[in-house]
C-alpha cells in the first residue's frame, strides 16, 4: 500500500497506469484523492504537499487538445451563465416589468473588502503580517475599481433616462496588475509582503476538497486573459466619472486595515 516518502511517486505511478487505460484528467484526479485519503488513513499521516506535487505531474498528462476542449467548455460556461443571468433582467424591462439596466465592473478593492476581493489577502498581510494567499498570474495587464467611486456612478446611472435596457461598462483608474498594486503596498507600509500565489494547477487539486475554490477554476481565464474595460459609452451617458487613483486607494485600503485591527484589539482588551 502507498505510503512514506514515495507516495506522491506511487500516486504519479497509478495515475499513468489510469491513463494508458483511458481515464480522464477528472478520473485521475478524483483517483489521486481517494488513494491519497486512504493511504493517510493508513498511515495515520497527512502530509498534503505529496499530493500537490502529485497534482502537478498528473496536470502535465493532459493534452494540448484536452486542455483547449476544458478551458473552452470553463470559460464558455461562467459565460453563458453571467449572460443568462443579465438577459433575464433585460427581457424583464422589454416586458415592462421592471426597469433595468446592467453595470459590469472590473475586480475591486477598497475599505471594508476584505479577503472577498483578489487584493483584500495581500492588504490584510501588509499591515498584519503573514502570507497573502494570491490567485496567478499577478502580471496579467488588470483594472480595479474602488469600490467607494462606485455608489456615486450607480447613482448618476439610476437618474439618467437613457441608461434603462442597457448594459454599461465602468473601467478602473486604468491598466495596472495585482503584482504593481502589492508593491505598491510594500512601497508605502515600508517592507516585502510575502505571497503566496496558487495556479490554475493548485486550485484544481484544492477545489476537489472546496466547492468555492472550485468555482475559481472555471474563472481562472479572467485571471490569463487582459481584464481591461472600455467606458467611453457610460462617459457619454453620465459625464466625468471620479476613478481613485491606484496609490491613494491603496493607502485608504491600509488605513482601513489598521483601523480594523485596532478596532478589534480595544475589543479584546475592553472590561468585561
Amino acid at each position: 500500500m502507498m505510503a512514506g516518502k514515495n507516495l506522491a511517486g506511487d500516486l504519479v505511478k497509478r495515475a499513468r497506469e489510469r491513463r494508458a487505460k483511458g481515464a480522464s484528467l477528472d478520473e485521475l484526479f478524483e483517483s489521486a484523492v481517494e488513494d491519497f485519503s486512504n493511504a493517510a488513513a493508513e498511515s495515520g499521516q497527512f502530509n498534503p504537499v505529496q499530493l500537490i506535487q502529485a497534482a502537478a505531474h498528473i496536470q502535465a498528462m493532459e493534452s494540448e487538445g484536452e486542455r483547449a476542449a476544458r478551458e473552452k467548455k470553463q470559460d464558455d460556461a461562467f459565460a453563458r451563465m453571467r449572460k443568462a443571468q443579465e438577459d433575464v433582467l433585460l427581457q424583464a424591462h422589454a416586458d415592462g416589468r421592471i426597469e433595468a439596466a446592467v453595470l459590469r465592473l472590473p475586480d475591486f478593492y477598497g475599505p471594508g473588502v476584505g479577503v472577498k476581493s483578489l487584493l483584500g489577502p495581500a492588504a490584510q498581510v501588509a499591515v498584519e503580517g503573514g502570507t497573502a494567499d494570491l490567485v496567478g498570474p499577478i502580471d496579467t495587464p488588470h483594472e480595479f475599481v474602488f469600490v467607494p467611486d462606485v455608489g456615486p456612478v450607480v447613482a448618476r446611472v439610476l437618474a439618467a433616462p437613457g441608461a434603462w435596457g442597457r448594459v454599461w461598462h465602468l473601467a478602473g483608474a486604468g491598466v495596472t496588475t495585482q503584482k504593481a498594486l502589492v508593491e505598491e503596498m510594500e512601497r508605502q507600509v515600508g517592507h516585502p509582503v510575502r505571497t503566496r500565489v496558487s495556479g490554475k494547477t493548485m486550485l484544481r487539486v484544492v477545489g476537489l476538497f472546496n466547492p468555492v475554490v472550485r468555482e475559481l477554476v472555471e474563472m481562472h481565464y479572467l485571471h490569463t486573459d487582459p481584464v481591461v474595460m472600455d467606458d467611453s459609452a457610460l462617459r457619454q451617458l453620465i459625464g466625468p466619472i471620479a476613478k481613485m487613483p491606484y496609490a491613494e486607494g491603496v493607502r485608504r485600503t491600509l488605513e482601513a486595515v489598521r483601523a480594523a485591527r485596532a478596532g478589534a484589539t480595544r475589543e479584546e482588551h475592553a472590561p468585561a
